[in-house]
């Protein structure tokens, strides 16, 4: 379901014969992780988690969850991990 970075590149490489931006990488990464809290509600990840869910470093997976926090997808918990947002 989810891809790697390199898989990512390659799939839109050979779509439209040309490397994506970086830009480009990152949004299908976010899109994927928000994929997956859509696909699972009670899905709560940790960043080490969410790096290995999408197959990318550990850094690179918290800025994507902080992408998704900032968008009021999902939250922070007190715990660390990262959660869907619930919308009343």
């Amino acid at each position: 379901m989810l891809r790697s970075t390199a898989v990512t590149k390659e799939r839109f490489s050979s779509s439209t014969q040309t490397v994506p931006s970086s830009q480009l990488v990152l949004e299908q990464l976010v899109h994927e992780l928000k994929a997956a809290y859509n696909c699972m509600p009670d899905l709560s990840l940790t960043a080490l988690r969410a790096s290995r869910l999408i197959d990318v470093d550990v850094d690179v997976a918290a800025a994507l969850l902080g992408v998704l926090v900032a968008k009021g997808v999902i939250r922070r918990n007190a715990d660390g991990t990262f959660s869907q947002s619930y919308r009343h």
